[in-house]
């Protein structure tokens, strides 16, 4: 949310503020001159914890020289900064009958996917794959809350 002092300013998410407090007493009876000041409060910190993360937005599957190429974005902006990093776990679902068996193609670093353009990509370089395969993404944060399963793309 905005900070008390300016409402356009957003503490970021995943970061920890501390701070301490000092007072000031008021003037002497009949003086104008301003009191003495506290000494300082003991530090108190603050960790801002976004919301549990978001499910990714279905994107793309596109065969490469490589293998498969799975592209989505997500609404969140998976920055996690000091407190950790997001995970992508992204995992193939072949269709039944398949000789190339479903499972997890990886986990990954949010940021280490992450594409110029905002979306990311994640490479399965899984030999012949088949038409019909499916890849779900799964978002982790720094707490292991999980975002819902979406299938992002099929073959």
């Amino acid at each position: 949310g905005a900070t008390p002092w300016d409402g356009s300013l957003r503490f970021a998410p995943w970061s920890t503020y501390t701070w301490r407090a000092e007072v000031q007493g008021g003037p002497e009876p009949g003086s104008a001159v301003p009191g003495l000041w506290s000494g300082p409060s003991a530090p108190v910190s603050w960790t801002v914890v976004p919301p549990t993360p978001v499910a990714v937005t279905p994107g793309t599957a596109t065969v490469t020289s490589g293998g498969i190429s799975v592209r989505f974005t997500s609404t969140d902006s998976l920055d996690a900064g000091a407190e950790g990093t997001y995970v992508l776990d992204v995992y193939r679902v072949t269709p039944s009958g398949s000789t190339v068996a479903s499972g997890a193609v990886g986990s990954y670093p949010a940021g280490a996917k992450r594409q110029a353009d905002g979306s990311y990509v994640v490479e399965d370089t899984t030999a012949s794959v088949p038409t019909g395969t499916s890849y779900l993404v799964e978002v982790s944060d720094p707490l292991g809350r999980r975002s819902p399963r979406v299938t992002v793309a099929t073959l």
